[in-house]
């Protein structure tokens, strides 16, 4: 009440009457046929462009999870093979540096895989991970092109309906 100036206003979201009414006029705009046929062939190509890169990437990730659950269990095999039993005799002795060598290629195979899959997820999974984000790129960019015709097309039929007094103002909004 001291202050000339109000408090701050914040934007108020709009809820879940204001999500589901976006969520519907987007599936709507979404399934408008496409008065260029080039158009509508490249939104088609992208949908199903899109959901392969998808699927591509999903599955080669979890074949990256899976090589690095197979490192961690190849280095716990190698623990247990270079854990040394206390008994002197001569057999116990050959059979720990069997045991230890045997640890050592475990330990070698394991650090290979893990180098593998360094490159392969720095490569191959960034790859499939750009790509699969370029295509929702253009499918947002389609989207958005059929969202802007729609618009255009309520305008028109607008400035069609249009009574002679209100028809510059109908011109004014269809540009």
């Amino acid at each position: 009440l001291c202050e000339k100036q109000g408090p701050v206003r914040t934007k108020v979201s709009k809820g879940l009457m204001g999500w589901l009414s976006t969520t519907i006029d987007s599936a709507r705009k979404s399934q408008h046929k496409d008065i260029d046929d080039y158009f509508r062939q490249q939104r088609e190509w992208s949908g199903e462009y899109s959901r392969v890169a998808k699927e591509a990437s999903m599955a080669f990730n979890k074949v990256v999870q899976d090589q690095w659950r197979l490192t961690s269990a190849l280095q716990h095999f190698s623990t247990a093979l270079s854990s040394i039993s206390p008994l002197k005799d001569e057999n116990t002795r050959t059979v720990n540096k069997l045991n230890l060598r045997l640890s050592e290629a475990v330990e070698a195979s394991r650090k290979n895989i893990e180098i593998v899959n360094k490159t392969d997820e720095m490569s191959l999974g960034f790859e499939l991970d750009l790509m699969s984000r370029y295509m929702e790129s253009i499918k947002e960019m389609l989207f958005q092109r059929t969202c802007l015709m729609i618009t255009y097309e309520d305008a028109t039929r607008t400035l069609e309906k249009a009574k002679p007094v209100k028809r510059p103002a109908a011109e004014e909004a269809k540009q």
